[in-house]
């Protein structure tokens, strides 16, 4: 019986001295340029962007939290999703409207650019695309 008691108390004493060590999981973020909101598309293939050759200014709006972009071709608009990693920018199931536009201009070119992958980079307030080194299209944000 003594030594039930004595195996009790031990027991006691190793459990109550325990603890669990609870480990917490933080989502931690890599530090990203901040494409977040609108950019005004200024150039495509190294042709500035004027209204007098497309119907409306065309634009892009990220958001990237949802990996999420809408946006305009100067004429149709444009949705999808934009998955920002690494200066790289996949565009993913990009769908647009099919209105016919009289000056449309920059419609094709910057819709065969938003295929697949670009890289970018943020400098002195414009967000520059790159496919294979080469600048593809400018956007500046409004």
């Amino acid at each position: 019986m003594k030594q039930f008691r004595w195996l009790t108390l031990l027991m006691v004493l190793l459990f109550s001295c325990s603890y669990k060590l609870k480990i917490e999981k933080k989502e931690t973020k890599a530090l990203l340029p901040d494409l977040n909101g609108t950019w005004a598309i200024v150039e495509v293939n190294s042709e500035k962007v004027v209204k007098e050759k497309t119907a409306n200014l065309p634009f892009l709006a990220f958001n990237p939290s949802e990996n999420s972009l809408n946006g305009s071709t100067g004429c149709n608009r444009i949705t999808g999703k934009a998955i920002v990693m690494d200066g790289v920018v996949d565009f993913v199931s990009l769908a647009t409207t099919r209105m016919f536009c009289k000056n449309s201009n920059y419609e094709t070119p910057l819709l065969q650019l938003l295929r697949g992958s670009l890289s970018y980079k943020l400098e002195n307030n414009l967000l520059i695309f790159t496919k294979e080194g080469r600048k593809v299209v400018v956007l500046q944000k409004e």
